[in-house]
């Protein structure tokens, strides 16, 4: 073998015929240099000889040492940041040696003429094979050499005009400069929350979103804003709102690259692009750092190590603006809540509009809706929402913080079915239980048939906030499941003539418990606000085709000239009864979305039209029973009772509608939140109420009876 591809610390020699090395004097030799027994060859300090007296045996042992060279061979022809794996490998050989030599005894007598040389193998371990000097850049062009598939991954961030910071002295340069011109610095970390905590740039801010929330077109730079720390969101909208300030952001994560950027840093970067279109007179400049941290490993005067903790005192001014910073609680009811409201986003107000339609008086509009016609009646608007929003997570914290508690049995609201995962479309969308929609045995029932569709169930409601009463006091415990994903909703402060059933789209393993609803509530409309499928997602299944029960009697698209609304008549039969059942199935609402607020109105009264008796409970679903549902619900509420207090004036037991202080549509989705989760789920549905209410009011008389009114008679409200 050639020594000069061996390592220093790896030495390879041949050793004498351990038979030459016997003496024949020894006394474990007998006459004539016959051994008595069986002898081992000599050990080395580190490997053993390998001898076999046989010719077979020596055949064996040339190729197996043979095979031991070529490895050998093969691994010092490695690249030499293999040395280590080199050394492991050879020392394995060295072990694989010992058991062979181990296992083949050496008998005396044999001739030594044909006996191949045999190797010693002594192994050095090294003590530094690759400097830490050579380590260190290599790891640091790691992430430049990514296979193929990483590579697709990776995004190039050229088009977005991002000026790359490619040495050390550049970002100082940046960092110096900035005392001496008229602009801000924001240094902008966009790794991992815990990789930010443990080391990072000196003063950079910490912004860690899901990709999954920048890629969507609705998720603007205000929401990235509020999932920064409070003193850090503060500071960008100060230094934001300076007009003489000019702003360069500089980037980083790391380890991407100008032509390799990781999506997270692409997405952030791109709606940073943005902030421009808000302040058209402010230079804003984007940067980052070539290959990430890395850039700036060693210089550990650019690098801040401080653990964010919370301070013992907050009299110490010196403290930075950042040291309060804590991590997320693990609290379990903030985590209840997030995962409840995981369906929405932090709400985006950019380009949020409120259409004013044209009016010739302004007591065109009831007295609580005039102060939303001014200017800035939009902000007014988002407020409420957002008072909403905070008063519902409230409520959630609270219920969570019972689930968690060890009592039992703990009074007030509770959220029930996380256990009937078949019968929920969505896992975070779950129906109270004081105004739940159970199944229950019917009194009436002749049978008890397990498969009688009809006569087993019957529905009970006892929503708190309601005026309905329940059909049946018999509990459902002595009949197992009585779970179905809907709510019994009724405002009686606005109107209590009319009710509701807000509900999930049915589905294959509820359609059956759909139905009963329907029957045993009386029901003769259903109102379906969504498609089949929305983008390729499923929102709903068939629920209306033939059946044993069920009849599809007539489809009519286009009802009444109305685009994307199909009516359907369904036959529904109980043992020998039957009912006629009107679907308004609308396809045009798109979710988590608003519809055109005058095909709200005009849904709102076709709806009218096929309702015969106004006591039944109206079923409304879409997806999942809450964004959608709840706006239709909130609107046609409102106006029946626009329409009842023109036929009947005003009732001193009711809101009144026109002449009342209290903002009407905020009162009754608060209400309708108590008794569903999520009622009108976004700020753009919630926004859709208030539209579709002032086209309203301008498209319908003022009575004489509301101009008489005296705003003393209404009564005071009990939430």
């Amino acid at each position: 073998m050639d020594s000069s591809c061996i390592p220093e610390y790896f030495s390879f020699h041949t050793s004498p015929s351990p038979t030459s090395m016997m003496s024949t004097s020894s006394p474990i030799f007998g006459d004539g240099g016959r051994a008595a027994g069986p002898v081992r060859p000599a050990v080395s300090e580190v490997g053993r000889s390998l001898s076999s007296s046989s010719t077979s045996s020596q055949s064996s042992t040339v190729r197996r040492a043979a095979s031991l060279k070529r490895k050998e061979s093969a691994l010092l022809r490695g690249e030499e940041n293999n040395k280590a794996k080199l050394c492991s490998t050879t020392a394995a050989a060295a072990t694989e040696s010992q058991t062979l030599s181990a296992e083949q005894p050496v008998r005396g007598g044999g001739s030594s003429v044909n006996t191949p040389p045999q190797f010693k193998i002594t192994v050095t371990p090294p003590t530094n094979p690759i400097a830490y000097a050579e380590l260190q850049k290599r790891m640091n062009t790691l992430p430049h050499q990514l296979n193929l598939i990483h590579q697709k991954q990776m995004l190039n961030c050229e088009t977005l005009g991002v000026t790359a910071i490619s040495t050390v002295e550049e970002f100082e340069k940046l960092l110096v400069e900035e005392s001496t011109e008229k602009y801000e610095v924001v240094v902008v970390d966009l790794r991992p929350f815990n990789q930010y905590n443990i080391s990072r740039v000196k003063g950079a801010l910490s912004i860690c979103v899901p990709t999954t929330l920048l890629k969507r077109n609705s998720f603007h730079m205000s929401n990235i804003f509020k999932t920064m720390v409070k003193s850090q969101e503060e500071y960008l909208e100060r230094v934001l709102e300076d007009e003489y300030t000019n702003i360069k952001f500089i980037f980083y994560d790391s380890s991407s690259n100008k032509k390799h950027c990781m999506p997270h840093m692409y997405q952030i970067m791109k709606k940073f692009q943005e902030i421009g279109k808000d302040y058209p007179n402010k230079n804003i400049e984007l940067y980052m750092l070539d290959k990430g941290l890395c850039l700036l490993d060693g210089h550990e005067e650019l690098m801040d190590t401080t653990k964010f903790k919370k301070p013992e005192s907050h009299e110490d001014s010196s403290l930075s603006a950042f040291a309060t910073f804590l991590l997320p609680s693990a609290d379990p009811a903030s985590s209840f809540v997030m995962s409840l409201k995981k369906n929405t986003c932090f709400p985006d107000t950019r380009g949020t509009k409120l259409e004013i339609p044209k009016f010739e008086n302004i007591n065109q509009f009831p007295k609580w809706l005039q102060p939303y016609i001014r200017k800035d009646g939009i902000n007014a608007i988002i407020k409420n929402f957002m008072n909403i929003e905070s008063l519902e997570d409230a409520r959630i914290s609270a219920i969570a913080q019972r689930r968690s508690s060890t009592s039992s049995g703990s009074p007030g609201v509770q959220l029930q079915g996380s256990e009937y995962g078949f019968k929920n479309r969505y896992p975070n969308i779950l129906p109270y239980e004081h105004s739940r929609v159970k199944l229950v045995p019917s009194p009436l029932s002749t049978t008890t048939t397990p498969n009688n569709l009809f006569h087993q169930p019957v529905f009970f409601r006892t929503p708190s906030t309601s005026s309905l009463s329940p059909t049946s006091a018999i509990s459902a415990s002595k009949f197992g499941d009585d779970y179905f994903n809907a709510n019994f909703l009724s405002v009686p402060q606005i109107n209590d003539a009319v009710n509701y059933i807000a509900t999930q789209a049915p589905l294959p393993s509820t359609i059956k418990d759909f139905w009963k609803v329907v029957w045993h509530n009386k029901t003769e409309v259903i109102v379906s606000l969504t498609s089949l499928a929305e983008n390729g997602m499923k929102k709903s299944d068939v629920y209306w085709q033939n059946s044993k029960r069920i009849e599809l009697v007539s489809e009519e698209d286009n009802y009444m000239g109305f685009k994307a609304l199909t009516l359907r008549r369904i036959k529904l039969t109980n043992h020998g009864d039957s009912r006629m059942i009107s679907q308004l199935h609308f396809t045009a609402w798109p979710d988590f979305g608003a519809v055109n607020f005058k095909d709200l109105l005009t849904l709102t009264e076709i709806k009218d039209r096929v309702v015969h008796d106004s006591s039944a409970p109206i079923v409304v679903h879409c997806s999942a029973g809450c964004g959608r549902t709840g706006v239709f619900i909130t609107v046609d509420l409102i106006i029946s009772a626009f329409k009842r207090y023109a036929k009947e004036g005003h009732d001193p037991h009711r809101l009144d509608v026109w002449n009342s202080d209290e903002d009407i549509i905020n009162f009754c989705v608060q209400q309708l939140r108590k008794q569903r989760i999520s009622m009108v789920q976004s700020v753009d549905q919630f926004v859709l109420c208030y539209q579709a209410m002032l086209q309203y009011c301008v498209d319908t008389p003022r009575p004489e009876s509301a101009n008489r009114r005296n705003p003393s008679d209404q009564i005071p409200l009990n939430d």
